[in-house]
């Protein structure tokens, strides 16, 4: 039977191999499951950051206003200088 598989170029089963590549499956799933996990958890980090930037945006917007009415306010209260 060897002989024939042999020729034929099949192989046989060999129950330590498959044992062995169960293992291997085993293992490799763990590794997507924490995988898919690790990405879940970078997304929501992502979108913290997102939300930060957009926060850090509107805050920039916000203190270029503030600085504009203050310096309005600082040319509405200085002395006019020669003719003016």
């Amino acid at each position: 039977m060897k002989l024939i598989a042999k020729l034929l170029g099949l192989k046989l089963y060999d129950e330590q191999e498959s044992k062995l590549l169960k293992i291997q499956n085993k293992i490799l799933e763990q590794a997507v499951v924490e995988l898919n996990n690790r990405c879940a958890e970078l997304e929501r980090e992502n979108a913290l950051f997102r939300k930060q930037i957009a926060d850090f945006g509107q805050a920039g917007t916000t203190m270029e206003k503030l600085i504009r009415e203050l310096s309005l306010m600082e040319l509405e209260y200085m002395e006019p200088v020669g003719d003016a």
